[in-house]
């Protein structure tokens, strides 16, 4: 999927090789994420990568769309603090 061998796949997943950029925006798109999404655990605030995804996503929408996606996602916050998850 990569256009590459497993030898060099497994090399990168074992931390034995470091990925060009090139094969690592050929990661993300074989595994369907954003390059940000696939690097996120080695930044300071890896949260940040996916709260600026959901901001741009409800800005597309129109006020009422906006506001009912944000009543959804205090529901769901709700519901897990309630269930301490």
């Amino acid at each position: 999927m990569c256009d590459c061998t497993n030898s060099h796949i497994g090399q990168i997943e074992n931390a034995r090789g470091i990925p060009s950029l090139e094969m690592t925006v050929r990661i993300a798109n074989s595994l369907e994420v954003t390059v940000d999404q696939l690097l996120s655990t080695s930044y300071a605030s890896p949260e940040k990568v996916f709260l600026k995804e959901v901001l741009e996503r409800i800005e597309k929408y129109h006020l009422k769309k906006r506001i009912k996606a944000c009543e959804g996602l205090i529901t769901y916050l709700d519901t897990l603090e309630k269930f301490g998850e």
